[in-house]
């Protein structure tokens, strides 16, 4: 099946008609010479300022043929993961505020006619870095087989999307970048059958920050936006940092400090003040120099409780989900060594691990922590080994099985996964969807078996169908039926590192009890 990466569509400043878009071959597309929720065609500082720090605007309409064929990498002005990437590799990188558009794969020959399942990808990068450019579906449409369309979003990061505090709330939109990502499924809804897809059966589907950003949308008024916007979820290894009031006192420090970096500290209006400086360099320095800041492998600049999107933590948010969430089916899953990348490797005592752990979680007791890390003490030796499974149920794991849970019940269906083919560390599983050679992946049959179960769900809803793969080392999926006994169907590899294998197995329960206690700590910690 030969694809077309039909357009990069100006998300919040243009929309192609479906006559005029020229389709490209899949390796090419379209950069559009837009600008960024402008009220007029021609941009200057004063315009972009005062469209910062608020809800994305309607896009400009353009008609007209617009060629498809020019290679385009758009990034928003992005972050810095603190003790792992270099300030000055950050600031190499080429951004824009002019960031807001998405890129649509559509099969060749889909017509308006097509009514094709659509699925919307949320990239991850802790919601301070990536961009729609990362999320290269080659590997899922070898798979696709030309049955499903591939939306891929920008949305605005780090201090430019998640600033928050008093004053962004009382004259601008707390989390702006989980409103841009709304707004594309909101374009999605009212444009998406103009490209052969239908606007009735949408999965979301993110890894990481991404996974999160799923997270948040089901949980957003409960999953009742009317009209609904999606129809079913994918969440891989879902990130879950503290998610504070948009005054707590930690948001507030992170607001002052980005407006002292721009010159703005001592503005009466800071935010104002915000708003009138240029991006290069000043903005985009003060965004990387604050999340610098932070403690390593953390992002400073995460969704908050507050405004019209996010009005409550997933601790009690998704609870109703199975209940009240329009959306009708899940696939969670994350790998088995999530917390790797996030652990300093050098970790000897526990008194290291706790101390680690305390700066990610402040507002947690002492005591709290030191109950937390009792739960690990049993199946994990070292210290290393259980600061790292803290730090992987804390912020990934178990906001995997509280979404999963919300889906329990009939006649709502979830599924859960785990990847364990070591390393399986996070985002390893990148390379199963977007590996511009997926026949060169190690283990093909594991890639059919895991990426396979995806593109199935997307099409009709159920991992297994309509394509069986491999069917001699590849299980069937189980329903999440039961919270006391659940069922996740897990990824690996035989001694040749290169058959699949999947079982189904018990979730642990060492886990859900480690998860329970991480719940049950959430008002004080923020995280769950």
């Amino acid at each position: 099946m030969r694809w077309s990466l039909s357009t990069v569509v100006g998300l919040l400043t243009v929309y192609l008609t479906a006559t005029g878009v020229v389709a490209a071959p899949m390796a090419q597309d379209l950069e559009p010479d837009s600008s960024f929720a402008a009220p007029t065609p021609v941009q200057t500082l004063v315009d972009l300022g005062t469209l910062r720090w608020r809800a994305p605007a309607p896009p400009l309409t353009r008609t007209g043929i617009v060629d498809a064929t020019v290679q385009d990498s758009t990034r928003c002005p992005q972050g810095i993961i603190p003790g792992v990437q270099p300030i000055e590799a950050i600031q190499a990188i080429p951004v824009s505020e002019d960031c807001l558009d998405l890129t649509i794969f559509t099969p060749i020959g889909a017509t308006t006619a097509s009514n094709l399942p659509v699925v919307v990808q949320f990239h991850g990068g802790g919601y301070t870095q990536g961009s729609r450019a990362d999320l290269e579906p080659a590997a899922i449409e070898e798979l696709a087989d030309g049955k499903f369309i591939i939306v891929g979003v920008n949305y605005r990061l780090g201090a430019f999307g998640f600033l928050a505090g008093a004053e962004v709330n009382a004259d601008g939109v707390l989390n702006a970048g989980l409103l841009d990502q709304q707004a594309a499924l909101e374009w999605v809804q009212t444009h998406i059958a103009k490209f052969g897809g239908s606007k009735n059966n949408v999965t979301i589907w993110g890894t990481s920050a991404g996974a999160g950003s799923v997270a948040h949308h089901l949980q957003s008024n409960y999953g009742l936006t009317n009209p609904p916007l999606f129809k079913r979820a994918i969440a891989n290894s879902p990130y879950s940092p503290p998610q504070y009031d948009y005054n707590h006192t930690i948001p507030t420090s992170l607001f002052n400090q980005f407006a002292t970096e721009a010159g703005c500290g001592t503005a009466t209006n800071k935010l104002s003040c915000l708003r009138t400086k240029p991006l290069i360099p000043t903005l985009r320095d003060a965004n990387i120099i604050v999340a610098s800041r932070g403690t390593y492998g953390t992002f400073s600049f995460v969704p908050v409780t507050g405004g019209s999107l996010v009005t409550t933590r997933f601790g009690t948010g998704l609870t109703p989900l199975s209940s009240m969430n329009s959306a009708s089916a899940i696939i969670t899953t994350h790998q088995a060594a999530d917390g790797f990348l996030f652990t300093p490797q050098n970790i000897t005592t526990l008194t290291q691990g706790t101390q680690f752990v305390r700066a990610l979680i402040p507002t947690a007791s002492p005591a709290q922590i030191n109950t937390l890390f009792s739960y690990y003490t049993t199946n994990f030796p070292t210290a290393q080994l259980q600061t790292q499974a803290v730090i992987q149920e804390l912020f990934f794991e178990c906001l995997s099985y509280t979404l999963v849970e919300g889906f329990s019940t009939p006649p709502r269906s979830g599924y859960k996964g785990l990847f364990n083919i070591a390393p399986a560390i996070h985002t390893q599983d990148y390379e199963y969807y977007y590996n511009a050679n997926p026949s060169g992946i190690a283990s093909y049959s594991t890639f059919e078996n895991w990426t396979g179960s995806f593109a199935n769900f997307i099409r009709t809803g159920h991992p297994d169908a309509p394509v069986t793969y491999n069917p001699g080392n590849n299980v069937a999926w189980q329903k999440y039926v039961s919270v006391t006994n659940p069922k996740e169907k897990v990824f690996g590899v035989g001694p040749d590192g290169t058959t699949s294998v999947t079982v189904a197995q018990n979730v642990n329960s060492d886990a859900k009890a480690r998860c329970s206690y991480i719940k049950s700590i959430s008002t004080s910690t923020f995280v769950m």
